[in-house]
């Protein structure tokens, strides 16, 4: 009997030590006070337990006013999130400072697959300036309507192929989307 309490003892110190070291100690460290307020994490799961479930919008906006900011930050099982909930604070990172916080990852996957000319999967820089120059150029609210032509004609296309054959309507409406982007 003497020998399973010491292993007992021993054991549950162990894990009061792994948890104050990583939980207490390390872990203050880790979230440091960069981070921005938010609800205290639980051992693992984190905030799992506090994050509204139902109209999350009402809850966050209850934690801005309870941690008074317009940052809420919080975890769950490890992957950490930020909410802004604040217009002002959320236009100023947003956009005001969008060339920081507008890049995505490389992902060499891509380029293996041959998705690399993706505009939408492009890193932020030179080439995605200028591409997302031409697509503006060409499709802003004044250069639409210079495409209403084009509209108008592949619309009528459809409408002549539908009339002899009514049946083929779902292929015919892919037909003439992809027409007229391909037009376009």
């Amino acid at each position: 009997m003497p020998c399973s309490l010491s292993v007992a003892l021993t054991v549950t110190t162990a894990v009061v030590s792994v948890y104050y070291l990583l939980y207490q100690g390390i872990g203050k460290l880790s979230r440091g006070s960069n981070y921005p307020p938010g609800p205290k994490p639980r051992f693992i799961s984190g905030n799992t337990h506090d994050v509204p479930q139902e109209k999350p919008w009402i809850g966050f906006a209850n934690w801005t006013k309870k941690y008074g900011s317009g940052f809420i930050y919080f975890t769950v099982f490890g992957t950490k999130f930020l909410v802004l909930n604040d217009h002002n604070v959320a236009f100023d990172l947003l956009d005001k400072r969008s060339t920081i916080y507008s890049d995505r990852p490389r992902s060499i996957m891509l380029d293996l697959v041959g998705w690399g000319f993706n505009m939408t999967l492009f890193n932020y820089g030179a080439r995605w300036r200028e591409h997302r120059r031409v697509m503006h150029r060409n499709l802003n609210k004044s250069a639409v309507r210079e495409w209403r032509q084009l509209q108008t004609d592949v619309t009528h296309k459809f409408l002549k192929k539908l009339v002899l054959n009514p049946n083929d309507w779902l292929y015919r409406i892919e037909h003439m989307a992809g027409s007229g982007i391909m037009k376009l």
